[in-house]
């Protein structure tokens, strides 16, 4: 009977998607004619809860899509002294519907049928609508450039690319929650952001300018965040992006996010046990930086030319590679973003301002595992006697899991840590999702 009973209660939502398809084909939208047959299939072949909540929000975004286009149709009617109730009990009639497919999915046999633990059911449920609905405002918006890589193909590809991303992103933030080996996924969907991003660059450079944001080629170095800005007087876009992802989440970008930062966290593998830096590594990072702004003034202002500029730029991004092949790998430790990259002075400085924060226990043994798992030299004895991480932390998140006794964890003011934890994941996997989307040169 319950096997009956389920596509039935399920035969309104079909109409329901079906309908919505076939009006924005009508509107020649074909992104959101295919994203409405999309969205019913991930409900049918799906047993999670969080897409039983999701299908519900689009039940509820289709009522409203016929409320509006329902009282356009009617006001355009009656200022053509056209007759209007026909098309009033036609709207209020698929709005019916809609509200009972809603209703048959409230039924209990198709509770059932969907699955899931509560708390992962919320964290992907959120993932899911800040992901769709963080890139949906530059693809309404943006036309010059293009930001999302489908709608630069096909027209109304990028709402579907859209979709995948939130899906991607529903997925992995209750993967990584439930997994007992959160940095090898973490290190993993890093390397394959930073390998998609220099694929698209590398396509670009080869003439497929559509693979460019811009169309035009620019310096993928770290340091020009800073850098560049500064000698231009503008395009301030990227330094934008990092700040948004501070003010958020804190130094993450050194983490999750740096295209580049991912090779280094690589080099720094090929050594199991990572060495202490000596304390005269801070004073060279702080002259580096130093140095970083006084050169790109001087060539700003001293007549110099755009190509001997970019050339410079080039040299430090290639000088930074070589610190990572040579030193890294040496010492185990991220030297490259801990002691060369201005951009990880400023992401462990003005991270500061997020309240998001690693913190260690009262219980803490000092067995110096969560030492042997950091690669960005933030865990020293002195540190975790103090309890707390150096400046270098990027809340990777990589010594919580190393922790036998589990006394490290994420902290927020006034939640618990496991709720700490759970938000910060989402947030990140959100932004992780959405730079996947529209990171490239």
């Amino acid at each position: 009977m319950r096997a009956i009973k389920l596509p039935l209660c399920l035969l309104p939502s079909a109409i329901v998607s079906l309908m919505l398809s076939i009006h924005f084909l009508r509107l020649s939208d074909y992104g959101w004619a295919v994203l409405c047959l999309l969205f019913f299939t991930l409900l049918l072949f799906s047993r999670k809860r969080w897409v039983w909540i999701i299908f519900q929000g689009f039940l509820l975004a289709g009522i409203l899509v016929w409320v509006y286009n329902g009282t356009e149709t009617i006001a355009q009617q009656v200022s053509m002294g056209e007759p209007w109730g026909r098309t009033a009990v036609m709207m209020s009639m698929v709005c019916v519907l809609s509200v009972l497919a809603w209703l048959f999915l409230r039924v209990r046999e198709v509770r059932a049928h969907y699955d899931g633990s509560a708390e992962n059911t919320v964290t992907s449920t959120v993932a899911f609508f800040l992901t769709f609905l963080i890139c949906s405002f530059p693809q309404a918006l943006m036309h010059d450039p293009v930001p999302l890589m489908a709608e630069r193909f096909i027209k109304g590809g990028g709402w579907i690319e859209i979709f995948f991303l939130s899906l991607y992103s529903a997925w992995l933030v209750e993967k990584i929650i439930i997994s007992d080996k959160p940095g090898k996924i973490r290190g993993r969907i890093w390397t394959a952001f930073s390998v998609v991003f220099f694929l698209q660059a590398a396509l670009g450079i080869s003439g497929f300018e559509k693979f460019l944001m811009t169309g035009s080629l620019h310096l993928p170095v770290p340091a020009l965040i800073v850098a560049g800005p500064l000698y231009r007087g503008e395009g301030f876009f990227m330094s934008l992006l990092l700040l948004s992802t501070l003010i958020l989440v804190g130094p993450v970008w050194c983490s999750w996010i740096c295209y580049i930062g991912n090779w280094d966290f690589l080099a720094s593998r090929s050594r199991r046990k990572p060495a202490e830096l000596p304390g005269y590594y801070n004073h060279i990072r702080i002259s580096l930086f130093a140095a970083l702004v006084i050169v790109t003034l001087f060539l700003r202002f001293s007549g110099f030319s755009t190509s001997f500029a970019v050339i410079c730029g080039a040299a430090f991004g290639l000088c930074g590679v070589a610190v990572m092949i040579r030193i890294s790998r040496k010492k185990g430790i991220m030297v490259h973003c801990t002691t060369y990259c201005p951009t990880g002075l400023i992401n462990n400085l003005v991270g500061k301002i997020n309240p998001f924060r690693i913190r260690i226990g009262n219980g803490c043994i000092d067995c110096f595992s969560c030492m042997r798992a950091c690669r960005y030299g933030a865990l020293t004895k002195i540190s975790i006697r103090k309890r707390r991480p150096g400046l270098t932390c990027t809340l990777c998140g990589d010594c919580a899991a190393a922790c036998k006794d589990s006394r490290i964890g994420y902290h927020f003011p006034g939640i618990s840590s496991v709720a700490a934890r759970k938000a910060f994941l989402t947030l990140v996997v959100v932004l992780h999702a959405v730079f996947l989307g529209m990171a490239r040169i």
